[in-house]
């Protein structure tokens, strides 16, 4: 393991030197049973209050004779009543805003982001406050294996995880013993590439996948049990870390303030067996290339990502939950003698955690992540210090090697060009498209390991240049065999369609109204996000998000990313803070410019941001298909459409089903219809409100002519329990030409009353007949009779195009 050997070296000489300088274990004090280390880079202007507050929180606590709580602490300039780095035994103080304890030692400043200055720390801690057992305790922002500690004030040098390295060797080189416990406040943290660093110089760790909330660790919720308990082992004092965290943000003070948060326990006696397994399975892997590399690339494009809610951000950060990828991989793979190396590798790493919790949107998530960028080019964007850094994973980077490099093979670059692999093939049912008149656009793909598909809708302006006014990916869902539905994407030539609202996201403060682009989060399907600029009302600025819940399009989050950190952090809104979206705009060579929106900003205060459609702004728009495969090759097709919403109802929108040949409208708030094809081959639309009070079928036959059709119906509404009409009650209608029936009806579900209208017409240009049933609750049956007489008034057939569309 990393360091041993160099720590056998030194161990003999430093204890030496300690002896002759008077330096014991009881020089200083008694011997306590705990000395926990704090070392906080608190020099970081966008956590710092946060990470003083810690200070706090360990104070109201306060160390015991059993007990030591030792700390170094590092400020920025921002406040000139403490700017420089303080060494502190914390003493039990209830002031929540003020560090009272005694200073020990004013060291200046001082580089946290220096090997040497956590080694002098931990040596002096060590030696002034001896214990039975010693903990380590690094808080500050986290990035993985790219390092922790970010010192702003020095450049932002940050200890790196063979910084990290050097430094615990020294110490428990000092010590003659490893740490009991090592523990990371900070992002990021639980990646196998930090595992193998610490394996050699603790016995347990705990740390976070995932990014975490502001808050960090409830300290005074922690260390009263140790204080009860001192005679605790590390195991004992970890499982209280990761209980108490999960309660502090799901029941506890801070329930709410983030949904995606988690810690783990990692025994670290087992990372020999991690690395091992590791090992094996990137060799049986790299030995299968040809077998497994779809279902590698399938694997990790769907398994959970840690590291920011963006793309850009994710990529940045490419941490991937270890278990889970192997879990889709084996479920993807058909190979045996990979899928049993995966298996192992899984086995592993449950023998690795110990004790692990995480919020509900992280449950895909097993504890451990490892560094695993989704394709070639990303790795090259932002990997390119990971072989330097983490020299000591070389296996797993052969892996990747192996990866990126077959996947290049499969599909080199310029092999294929854009016209080979999109065609857009049409917009149905013609190029002028509303938001009643939605446009369908069929699209055909014919590439290789295909990924990802999104599309964009991008407005003209009067200078050429394009504004992004809605983009979005485009799934393929496919249901693995354990039952987790996946993206997927066959090769070979596919058609394609989907349809667009011709609508813009819109997010208001309730007073202002901007337009914006809504991203995907690839963490959590049931999330959007808006990136922008949050000014906080002492006029600092920084780059943020605004994370929204997809049902209730309300913002639960918001997240800074500053230059001087590696990983995004919680910003904790407060009232007259604002934020103001980023535009996205493209010149003519298609260079993409990020621009703050041309508006007022919105302003945060007592109810959160929300979003909503509004219709798109009329005008010319290059609507443009992407494609991108496993070599992280790109391939465009574009085509240009009219918009024109102007006076136009904006309480009802359109559906257009290319299939059937119709469009009609529908309540603009209420859910996108629902298509299903059954067994037997026939298909419905279902057209719902969100409570499923008000329902709309609408169901297509081959006929004859409009005597079968209206034979059809009466025995449609005989298969309808206690279901009662007549026939005199029946109403002609005239559609677009064409002569129906309508027939009121009535029937009860479990004996409460409903309501029922049933619309036969056959069409002979399409030679099909159609019946359009209303189902509503007795209690809204205006509403709901309002809502079926608009939407049959709208109804307008065409013929539909001549593709055939893979569903």
């Amino acid at each position: 393991m990393l360091g041993r050997i160099a720590r056998l070296r030194i161990v003999g000489f430093v204890l030496l030197v300690l002896i002759v300088a008077g330096v014991g274990p009881a020089a200083a004090q008694d011997v306590a049973a705990w000395t926990i280390m704090f070392y906080s880079t608190a020099d970081t202007s966008d956590i710092e209050l946060p990470m003083v507050l810690d200070i706090n929180e360990i104070e109201w606590v306060g160390s015991t004779a059993d007990v030591n709580f030792v700390a170094q602490v590092d400020r920025t300039e921002d406040d000139p009543s403490w700017t420089d780095t303080r060494r502190f035994l914390l003493e039990k103080d209830q002031d929540p805003e003020l560090v009272n304890s005694e200073v020990l030692e004013s060291l200046g400043e001082v580089n946290m982001g220096d090997p040497a200055s956590l080694v002098d720390f931990a040596l002096w801690a060590a030696e002034n406050f001896p214990a039975e057992r010693y903990a380590l305790v690094l808080s500050d922002h986290g990035g993985g294996w790219a390092g922790i500690g970010w010192d702003q004030t020095n450049d932002n040098d940050q200890i790196t995880m063979l910084e990290l390295d050097q430094a615990l060797d020294e110490i428990t080189g000092a010590l003659g013993r490893p740490f009991d416990f090592i523990g990371f406040d900070a992002c990021l943290m639980a990646q196998v590439d930090v595992l193998r660093v610490l394996a050699p110089y603790a016995d347990y760790t705990v740390l976070s996948e995932e990014t975490e909330p502001g808050y960090g660790w409830p300290y005074d919720l922690i260390l009263p049990f140790l204080l009860d308990n001192p005679a605790m082992g590390p195991a004992e004092l970890g499982q209280i870390v990761v209980d108490a965290y999960h309660y502090f943000y799901t029941d506890g003070p801070a329930a709410g303030v983030e949904d995606h948060y988690d810690l783990n326990l990692i025994d670290l006696s087992q990372v020999d067996a991690l690395d091992a397994a590791l090992t094996d399975f990137a060799e049986v892997a790299a030995a299968n290339s040809a077998d497994v590399l779809r279902a590698i690339g399938d694997a990790r494009n769907n398994s959970l990502v840690f590291g920011g809610r963006t793309p850009d951000e994710q990529d940045a950060y490419s941490a991937v939950d270890l278990v889970h990828f192997l879990t889709l991989l084996i479920d993807l793979s058909q190979n045996s003698d990979v899928d049993a190396a995966a298996q192992a590798l899984i086995d592993a790493a449950a023998g690795v955690v110990v004790h692990r919790q995480e919020s509900e949107a992280l449950s895909r998530g097993h504890g451990i992540s490892v560094y695993f960028p989704r394709n070639p080019a990303v790795f090259e964007a932002y990997g390119a210090n990971y072989p330097v850094e983490v020299i000591y994973m070389t296996t797993w980077q052969a892996f990747l090697g192996f990866f990126y490099g077959a996947a290049v093979e499969a599909v080199p670059p310029g092999s294929l060009s854009s016209d080979q692999v999109i065609s857009i093939q049409g917009v149905f049912p013609g190029e002028v498209v509303s938001i009643h008149q939605p446009p369908v656009v069929v699209f055909d793909t014919d590439g290789q390991d295909i990924l990802e598909v999104s599309f964009s809708a991008m407005l003209q302006l009067e200078d050429g240049t394009l504004i992004t006014l809605d983009q979005s990916p485009l799934e393929s869902a496919e249901e693995t065999e354990s039952g987790e539905s996946i993206i997927s994407f066959p090769d070979g030539l596919q058609t394609n369609q989907f349809t667009w609202g011709v609508e813009m996201p819109v997010v208001t403060d309730g007073e202002v109204f901007i337009p914006t682009v809504l991203l995907s989060d690839r963490s959590d399907p049931d999330a959007q996000i808006v990136s922008g600029q949050y000014f906080s009302s002492d006029g600092e600025s920084v780059t943020a998000y605004l994370i929204f819940d997809i049902e209730t399009r309300t913002v639960t989050n918001v997240w800074g990313v500053s230059e001087s950190a590696t990983a995004p952090f919680t910003i904790q809104p407060q009232p007259g803070d604002q934020f103001l979206p980023t535009w996205r705009f493209y010149d003519e060579e298609g260079n993409e410019e990020l621009v703050l929106a041309d508006s007022d900003p919105l302003t945060f205060g007592d109810e959160p941001f929300s979003y909503q459609y509004e219709p798109a702004a009329s005008g010319t728009y290059l609507f443009v298909i992407r494609v991108e495969d496993i070599a992280g090759n790109v391939y465009l097709d574009s085509t240009t459409i009219t918009v024109d919403n102007e006076a136009l109802d904006i309480a009802y929108r359109g559906y257009t089903d290319i299939d059937l040949g119709m469009n009609f409208l529908y309540p603009w708030e209420w859910p996108a219809p629902v298509y299903i094809v059954s067994e037997d081959g026939s298909s419905q639309t279902i057209i719902s409100n969100d409570e499923a009070t008000i329902n709309i079928y609408v169901n297509a036959y081959d006929a004859a002519d409009s005597d079968e059709m209206l034979g059809t119906a009466y025995a449609y509404l005989d298969d309808i329990e206690s279901v009662s009409y007549d026939e005199a009650d029946e109403e002609p209608v005239t559609i677009w030409g064409y002569d129906g029936t309508i027939i009121p009806y009535s029937f009860d579900v479990d004996g409460d009353p409903r309501i029922g209208a049933l619309l036969s017409i056959y069409v002979p240009d399409l030679e099909t007949g159609f019946l359009v049933d209303l189902d509503v609750v007795e209690d809204l049956a205006d509403e709901g009779i309002e809502v079926f007489n608009t939407m049959i008034g709208s109804i307008n057939f065409f013929m539909p195009p001549e593709v055939n569309v893979q569903e």
